[in-house]
């Protein structure tokens, strides 16, 4: 196990996480009970941030790590395309949300976050071996 396989295995809880505490801040925002546009901003930013880092270190796994050591990419392949669009997913919504107002804001965020989250999912799926990956049957 190589040092970037267990730094993208390893981040993968803590892009859950952050998007876990996104999600319930965009409800809560939504139902009025917690309401804060600078920290659903912020939550959001740092889930898209998590996301990018995530995909990068994937990236750099199977240039350097995979394909180096002749592991045939096209099992990756699902993994890797709707990984990417999760991300592009993520950003698309962030950047929307910047640009609404503070009460559609956390709506803009929310719908991103589930869309991320269900793509992250799916991705996880899409792997060899899928969701025994997460320690769950397949």
């Amino acid at each position: 196990m190589t040092f970037l396989f267990s730094a993208h295995s390893g981040l993968r809880w803590l892009v859950v996480l952050i998007g876990v505490i996104a999600l319930v801040q965009m409800i809560l925002s939504i139902l009025g009970t917690a309401a804060n546009a600078k920290r659903e901003r912020m939550l959001m930013l740092v889930f898209t941030i998590s996301l990018d880092i995530q995909v990068t270190l994937g990236i750099l796994l199977l240039i350097f790590d995979r394909i180096a050591q002749g592991v045939p990419f096209t099992p990756f392949i699902g993994h890797v395309v709707t990984l990417l669009i999760a991300l592009i997913a993520g950003h698309i919504f962030y950047s929307r949300g910047k640009k609404a107002g503070e009460g559609a804001q956390a709506r803009f965020y929310l719908i991103g976050i589930i869309v991320a989250l269900v793509l992250i999912v799916l991705g996880v799926i899409a792997l060899p071996g899928g969701m025994a990956r997460w320690g769950m049957a397949s």
